[in-house]
């Protein structure tokens, strides 16, 4: 039912119209995760809530940690790092689940990237307005340093959009690679600072910080969300020149790759 109304809407609107076509799917992506819930957009919120609540009680009260106002470090990485894997696991499949739009409506493919990963922005947004309630209720020093916000997430967003293109090439011919990408993303939630400061790996392996660009993206949001320093520049241009460099060759692949599409699924 939904993938028909989502069909007319896409084709009542103006061929040139892309910008349009892009919304439209992403909004409609965002309200189909709820359609059929009766607590609808409260999973959007409850969800993450819940995580942060199991992983906060077994890191502060059964295993030692001295993090100053951990709630908010581990609520800002699981945030994060969320956002990042949500993008690319959706994105690695997104041609199969539309299928139904690219054989019968004409537009450019990497729309669908695009319009999934705003939709999954969307949800986000709703758990960073939970995370400066939280922030603003426990203190945390919330200044003019909130705007370094938005280049970092101009930098997820590429990388994400990297990474699910590539993905997408590659579940065609080997659809094993949900199952190592699975793996992938549990290993980086446990390499990448989410739970914990890698502050004492990082001293001693510095390299860390380049061989890892999502440590570094960590680090910059807490000091931007959390310390209300600025962010950490070279670090900051590291990370978003290789998002760039990534996104551009992504693009690349999948142009070269998209006549190979329709013949593969």
């Amino acid at each position: 039912m939904l993938h028909r109304v989502l069909k007319s809407i896409l084709e009542s609107l103006p061929e040139n119209n892309r910008l349009e076509r892009i919304w439209k799917l992403a909004q409609i992506d965002f309200m189909k995760r709820y359609y059929n819930d009766r607590l609808g957009l409260f999973w959007a919120l409850l969800n993450p809530l819940f995580q942060i609540v199991v992983y906060y009680m077994v890191f502060t009260r059964f295993l030692e940690n001295s993090e100053e106002n951990y709630v908010l470090f581990l609520s800002c990485g699981i945030l994060f790092w969320g956002l990042f894997a949500e993008i690319s696991k959706g994105g690695m499949t997104i041609i199969n689940t539309k299928i139904y739009l690219i054989e019968n409506i004409q537009f450019n493919k990497l729309d669908l990237f695009i319009s999934h990963a705003l939709s999954v922005f969307m949800g986000f947004i709703f758990n960073l307005f939970v995370y400066l309630v939280l922030a603003i209720m426990l203190g945390a020093n919330i200044n003019g340093t909130l705007i370094y916000v938005l280049p970092i997430l101009v930098n997820i967003f590429l990388l994400s959009m990297s990474v699910s293109m590539l993905l997408s090439i590659v579940v065609l011919s080997m659809e094993d690679i949900r199952h190592l990408w699975d793996m992938v993303i549990f290993f980086g939630f446990w390499s990448s600072g989410v739970i914990i400061s890698m502050d004492p790996l990082i001293e001693r392996f510095p390299v860390l910080l380049y061989l890892n660009p999502f440590i570094s993206l960590l680090m910059n949001c807490r000091n931007a969300l959390l310390y209300g320093i600025p962010p950490e520049f070279s670090l900051l241009l590291y990370t978003f020149s290789f998002s760039v460099i990534l996104f551009a060759g992504a693009l690349f692949l999948f142009r070269r790759s998209e006549h190979l599409i329709l013949e593969k699924i």
